[in-house]
Parts: C-alpha cells; structure tokens; sequence
C-alpha cells in the first residue's frame, strides 16, 4: 500500500487554488469516494456497502476528518499534518475491493464532516474544536479562546442539540428551548462542562419530561449530570464515546475533599436516575480538577450511566 497525504497532495491544492472553495474540494472528494466504492462493489460482488464492509467501516476516520478540516478552516495547519494523511492504493493497483469500499466510505465521511463544518459558524466550529479536538487528535496548546463558549441549543424535529459549556443560566435557557418545543423526545449533547447545579437541575427535568439523551460529542465534568437524565442513555459508534470525570473545586480550583456536601448532594442526584453514585463519584475523586478520568466504553453500562453502547453493552450488561 501506497501512503499519500490526502489533504494535504489533493485536497488542499485544489482548496488554495480555488481561494479555499470547499464547495469543489467536496465535489473532488465526491468523485474519488464513488470510483473506490464502485470498484469495490463491483470486484466483491457485494451488493452493498453493508455486506462488503459491515457497521463498523460505515463510520471511518469520521472523528480525524471532522478535526482535520476544522484545524484547516480555524488556521491549525501546524498541527493536523497528520489527521490529514490517508492511506490510498491507487485503483490502478487493483486494491483488496473491501479496502476500496472502505475508503470510499471514509472519504462519504470526509464529506459529511466537511459540510457540516461550513454550516457552522466561526464560534460554533472553535467550540468544535476545542472539544472534540483539543487534547485528544491535537495538542492543548491548539486550543482556541472562544468569544461564545455557552452551549448552544438546536431543535431539529424531535431531537435538540445541545453543545457548549454549561452557564450558570444553562437549566432557564434550556427550560425555555423545551417549552418551545414541544415535540422533543431526545437530547444530544456535547459539552466541557460547567455549573454542576444547572446540570442536575437539567437532567431532573429530561427525565421528568421522559426525554431519552444520546452523545453527540464529548461529554466532560458536569455534561454527564444532564445525560444520565435520559430516560434511555445511548452511545452510537458513530461518536467518540468519551466521558470525562474529575473532582469537584472551589472558584480558585483547590480540590475539594471526598467528604464535601457536594458530593453528597451528587450522590443523591444519581440515586434519582438509577446511577450508582459509588462508581460515578468515584470516577470523579480519582482525577484532579485540572485532569479527567475517562472510563472505557465496556465500563458504562453496569453502573447505569449508559443503557446501551453500540456493539459493546446494554444496561443489563449483555452485549
């Protein structure tokens, strides 16, 4: 197999010679994912990306792509080179058609990530980037001081999106998405966290209202608060499951002890929606207020704080 720098050989010639026209680039990309997939298809004799491939290749690269491009549109050229290396056998070398199918699925992905991207606003994608991102694909150094850091709310039919930290105003804004709202049945939610009193008042209401909540993007600090609210509390492999669990602090950051009311009052919060607080609190003491214990996805089930994680575990504890 040949290793070429996807973005960096074709995509973004084409993007700087066309003065950042991402609208072309998409089109480039387009071409390129039809010709492997066709080719694919058409040497396994699969009659669809399905079978030639399974689930698990439908959602390639989507997190690398997804920062590739933002690191590309925020200016981060510096430290992307590499979520922007892809490896393509050229067709002419007859590829393993599954390997050709994946590929072109990986660049539907591309696609995908990149249309988002451009509806987005500028705020909106350093948020983006900042949590999905930073830390994780790219160094903490590539973070970027966001003017609108407060999550944002977005109705679509009957899922609302939420993404942002949680402000202290968090639980009356979203309260007043809800009431405008009234055909919401699901939560998707992406957060760094915040007001740990919002986020319990937050999740109470998801689950009086029987809303069921489901990740969209990393859920850190108080965001699990607001997602063990749901009803039902899904993860798709589609997503980059990351929780993030740490201590509790005072406004000057010390670490407030493990016998602190707060966490107390945490505890009895979770009791309210199934968790058990020994593990989740526990997960929260076992990493300082500037750091985060991230627990494996195969973890989450069993204490209740997801009741289903695709292809890993349900709320019982089968897969």
């Amino acid at each position: 197999m040949l290793r070429f720098a996807l973005l960096c050989l074709w995509l973004p010639s084409a993007l700087m010679a066309q003065n950042n026209d991402w609208p072309k680039a998409i089109a480039a990309v387009s071409a390129k994912s039809e010709a492997y997939i066709a080719y694919g298809l058409r040497a396994s004799g699969a009659g669809s990306i399905q079978s030639a491939i399974g689930v698990i290749g439908i959602f390639a690269d989507i997190e690398k792509h997804r920062c590739a491009i933002l690191g590309r549109m925020l200016g981060k050229i510096d430290v992307i080179a590499e979520l922007e290396r892809f490896d393509i056998p050229p067709l002419s070398q007859n590829p393993d058609p599954y390997l050709a199918v994946e590929i072109g699925v990986s660049l539907d992905n591309w696609i995908a990530e990149a249309r988002t991207a451009l509806a987005q606003s500028e705020a909106e994608r350093i948020n983006t980037w900042n949590l999905d991102c930073v830390g994780t694909l790219v160094p903490e150094s590539a973070g970027i001081v966001s003017d609108a850091p407060d999550a944002q709310f977005v109705a679509d039919g009957t899922a609302l999106r939420i993404y942002g930290n949680i402000d202290s105003g968090f639980h009356a804004r979203f309260l007043e998405t809800l009431n405008a709202n009234p055909d919401i049945r699901m939560i998707e939610l992406g957060s760094g966290g915040g007001s740990v009193k919002d986020a319990i008042e937050a999740g109470r209401e998801i689950r009086r209202r029987g809303l069921e909540t489901r990740l969209f993007g990393n859920c850190y600090s108080a965001c699990p608060l607001v997602y063990v609210g749901g009803s039902e509390r899904t993860i798709w492999a589609n997503v980059r499951h990351d929780f993030g669990f740490h201590r509790l602090a005072t406004r000057d950051g010390a670490a407030l002890p493990d016998d602190h009311p707060f966490y107390d009052l945490i505890a009895s919060y979770l009791a309210e929606m199934g968790v058990d607080a020994e593990t989740y609190i526990g997960w929260m003491q076992s990493a300082a207020p500037e750091s985060m214990f991230s627990p494996q996805p195969g973890e989450l089930c069993a204490p209740g704080i997801a009741t289903f994680v695709q292809r890993i575990c349900n709320a019982d504890g089968t897969f």
